[in-house]
């Protein structure tokens, strides 16, 4: 994990990023494909990559400061890519001024569940399915 960065997809990458989300179970439920976010005009579309091998992607949504879509390829979770791009998206809405982090969850997603309140998110309210959790990024900067 030396070379982790993020960036933006290019053409020819949205291949990997269908196999990545196709092992996501709720992908169906979401509203928007991978490929629908990554050309949102409101959202930010990033790859999460270590050295050449992309490993991931999130989908932010700058103007709300939510992590709207978060996968790790099934071949690389439970090796620390998720927690460095959730601290990652976090750092970026700290330093943009929000005090708090949005996302939702599947709550029977209990792996992301557990990762994220060992993150320190919490649960705020729930929608159906649907968890909504919430980071507070301890900044004095109005947001």
């Amino acid at each position: 994990m030396k070379g982790l960065h993020l960036r933006p997809p290019q053409e020819t990458e949205f291949r990997d990023i269908e196999q990545i989300e196709a092992s996501w179970a709720h992908v169906a439920d979401a509203g928007y494909s991978a490929f629908q976010a990554a050309f949102h005009k409101d959202w930010l579309f990033l790859l999460i990559c270590d050295g050449w091998q992309i490993v991931g992607y999130m989908c932010l949504i700058l103007k709300d400061g939510e992590i709207f879509r978060i996968a790790i390829d099934d071949r690389y979770r439970g090796k620390g890519y998720g927690s460095w791009a959730l601290d990652a998206a976090c750092f970026l809405f700290k330093a943009m001024g929000f005090k708090t982090a949005y996302l939702e969850v599947y709550e029977e997603n209990r792996r992301a569940v557990g990762l994220y309140e060992r993150l320190g998110w919490y649960g705020v309210k729930k929608h159906g399915s649907l968890m909504a959790m919430r980071k507070r990024l301890n900044t004095k900067k109005k947001g």
